[in-house]
């Protein structure tokens, strides 16, 4: 399987438990989003290199097997910054990570949070409408970047992260930036030619 099959596999993966995450105050809208869903999660992935792809998809499907839906686990994370009281009264049933993960999840996490900075400043309008940078600025149902990007990390496993981790330093070396690439490609979903032309049609 090439990344592109790995992708769109992994897309409909994630589709299918997004679709049964409960949700406290209803089903969300966005759950029957396919289309934008399907254009926002691609441009993740697309980023991502055939290694840690598969790897990922390993996640899923083991994941499946236990009865875990890693959906409902990454919000269920990210309420630990955005509603602390309701964490609380879910947390036990969470699976627990390790101090090795949690080292992985803060090291990725400082990379995206850094770029994200670089390239707001480069591209303000584009992002201008978009989530919070850090978790000071968390409330209930409306997260940060650094909230949703570390309960999405804690969802994959250590040989995720590790894989990650390892692609975007190797992307670094090469001049390349996984925030700029994430974001490039969601503007090419768009129909923009390039990060400028999106940033312009934005302002």
């Amino acid at each position: 399987m090439d990344c592109k099959d790995l992708v769109e596999d992994i897309v409909k993966t994630e589709f299918t438990m997004f679709d049964q995450v409960n949700n406290e105050g209803g089903r969300a809208g966005c759950q029957d989003n396919w289309p934008t869903f399907h254009l926002m999660r691609s441009a993740q992935f697309e980023s991502w290199n055939e290694k840690t792809l598969s790897s990922y998809r390993m996640d899923l499907e083991q994941a499946l097997t236990e009865g875990r839906n890693l959906l409902t686990e990454k919000y269920a994370y990210m309420m630990e910054y955005s509603s602390p009281d309701e964490y609380e009264r879910i947390r036990d049933r969470l699976p627990v990570c390790s101090p090795e993960k949690n080292e992985l999840v803060e090291k990725l996490l400082k990379i995206f949070l850094i770029q994200t900075e670089e390239f707001m400043e480069e591209y303000p309008s584009f992002r201008k409408n978009s989530r919070p940078v850090y978790a000071d600025d968390d409330r209930p149902y409306f997260t940060s970047i650094e909230t949703y990007t570390r309960g999405e990390l804690k969802t994959y496993s250590e040989r995720t992260l590790r894989l990650y981790l390892e692609w975007i330093k190797a992307e670094a070396e090469q001049g390349r930036k996984i925030v700029y690439r994430i974001y490039e490609n969601t503007a090419h979903g768009y129909g923009y030619g390039t990060l400028r032309e999106a940033d312009e049609a934005h302002r």
